[in-house]
């Protein structure tokens, strides 16, 4: 969904997301009211380019990965109100949710800034 509403806001032209953009290369292209595409269109290519490359992966290849196995493993789903969690478990589980995901979002984050990871990082930046 995020890239129908970005696909719209770069053919509209709408300048409001751009000007978080850090790099200095797109900060002198909003000054000269040049969007990526019109400052570079064979460079803008070549991203796109490997932009569909990526996601057609993604798509094609790494989502029967995590599917195969979830269609694999029964789940016994209780739907009745007896299984249903207290609110003080649900906000325990909740919050250890939150802290194992961002502890492990930013200790995977800080190896890929080491070098022998960085160039599979890099193009994050």
């Amino acid at each position: 969904m995020y890239n129908v509403l970005m696909y719209f806001v770069y053919v509209n032209k709408i300048p409001f997301f751009e000007q978080f953009r850090t790099d200095k290369v797109t900060e002198i292209i909003m000054q000269n009211s040049l969007w990526p595409w019109e400052s570079n269109p064979k460079e803008w290519n070549s991203v796109l380019i490997k932009s569909i490359k990526v996601n057609f992966v993604n798509i094609v290849f790494y989502s029967p990965l995590v599917a195969i196995p979830d269609a694999l493993i029964e789940f016994n789903f209780k739907m009745d109100l007896q299984s249903v969690p207290s609110v003080t478990t649900m906000l325990w589980q909740i919050v250890v949710f939150i802290l194992v995901a961002e502890l492990s979002f930013y200790f995977i984050h800080k190896i890929l800034h080491y070098p022998r990871w960085y160039w599979l990082h890099k193009q994050h930046h």
